[in-house]
């Protein structure tokens, strides 16, 4: 599928392309079903340096019946039903103005992933400047027909498929709204292991979808997002948590807030890194350069007339400006119409 006709991807007032990344710190269900916590959720997306907080909303009976297993990672976390789990991490509808509020005050974006339909129109009323559809998703094609049918930017999550669920996914999203979308790359284990990140992934996706892809990240530490980085992500999702002891399914693959802010700080100096492409001497290298240049000199007093030799030049590190090592061709075997002195420069003038 070429996407090459869709809508710039915008978000709120930023326009989402391969540099700067766009960074959302995921605090998902990290609140912990406490809107104080919820809140300090908000304040520490600000203080690591993120562009938007991102939390989950949904109605529990509306996405889960009451016999539904949890997966490891939630087991782990110590939610064996993961009905009551999720009852219990609701979101509720009456925290999202607060929160939003609250992140807008300190000046990063308000998103939320909705897991329902009901959710969704919710959230869209609520006027989130896009919406976030999570791997769990990306095959309930009613769901991402209903949630493109509201204009807004998605952002869908790719975990657990294979390229050709991603590419039907986004053409239920074109014909049932063409609303601008990205893509994350993603592995949906929490942590994900190292050798099954396929970040190459990212490459491929963006050549054979034509928008901006970005990446999930569940791995512990920073090297995948740096890979990303090197990779032309556009956007940087990552789990953010208060302390990595608390109890809930997703603290333990989360980044604290030092880890969090470490991560930004790594993103940003390796987007500056990356330049722009063009090889060329850069500024700091002027000075070094002008230690180590070589220019042509004469390495003893000659006289005129003489014809110059191999022996009487060579390349050396010198204060003053003059010719390089590229031009001793053009010199050997020539005459000298002047006597020269042994350390000047290699001079046209000076030969016949």
């Amino acid at each position: 599928m070429s996407a090459s006709s869709a809508l710039p991807m915008r978000i709120g007032d930023r326009i989402i392309g391969p540099r700067p990344c766009y960074i959302i710190a995921e605090a998902g269900v990290n609140h912990n079903g406490d809107l104080s916590m919820a809140h300090q959720l908000v304040d520490a997306a600000a203080a690591v340096g993120a562009d938007a907080v991102k939390f989950q909303t949904w109605i529990t009976d509306l996405i889960c019946a009451p016999n539904a297993a949890s997966a490891a990672y939630q087991v782990e976390g110590g939610d064996v039903d993961q009905y009551a789990m999720l009852r219990q991490l609701e979101l509720p509808f009456e925290w999202h103005a607060e929160l939003q509020a609250h992140a807008r005050d300190v000046g990063v974006d308000f998103l939320s992933t909705p897991d329902d339909l009901t959710s969704a129109e919710f959230l869209v009323r609520l006027g989130v400047p896009a919406l976030k559809v999570g791997s769990a998703e990306l095959r309930n094609l009613p769901h991402l027909r209903a949630l493109a049918a509201f204009g807004l930017p998605m952002i869908i999550s790719t975990g657990m498929a294979a390229m050709e669920q991603v590419t039907l996914a986004l053409q239920v999203v074109r014909d049932a709204g063409a609303p601008a979308v990205s893509v994350l790359h993603c592995v949906s284990a929490y942590p994900a292991p190292d050798d099954e990140m396929n970040l190459l992934s990212i490459s491929t996706m963006r050549e054979h979808l034509e928008i901006p892809v970005g990446l999930s990240d569940h791995t512990a530490g920073s090297l995948a997002a740096m890979l990303g980085v090197g990779l032309g992500m556009s956007i940087l999702e990552k789990h953010l948590t208060l302390d990595h002891a608390l109890p809930g399914p997703d603290h333990r693959a989360s980044a604290d807030v030092a880890e969090f802010a470490s991560l930004v700080d790594d993103v940003r100096r390796a987007e500056v890194m990356l330049g722009d492409g063009e090889k060329r001497m850069t500024a700091s290298e002027r000075d070094t350069y002008q230690a180590v240049r070589r220019i042509l000199v004469y390495l003893a007093d000659i006289p005129a007339e003489a014809v110059l030799l191999p022996s009487m030049i060579r390349a050396v590190r010198s204060a003053v400006d003059g010719l390089g090592a590229d031009a001793t061709d053009r010199f050997v075997g020539r005459t000298l119409r002047r006597p020269v002195r042994a350390f000047t420069p290699v001079q046209d003038a000076d030969v016949v």
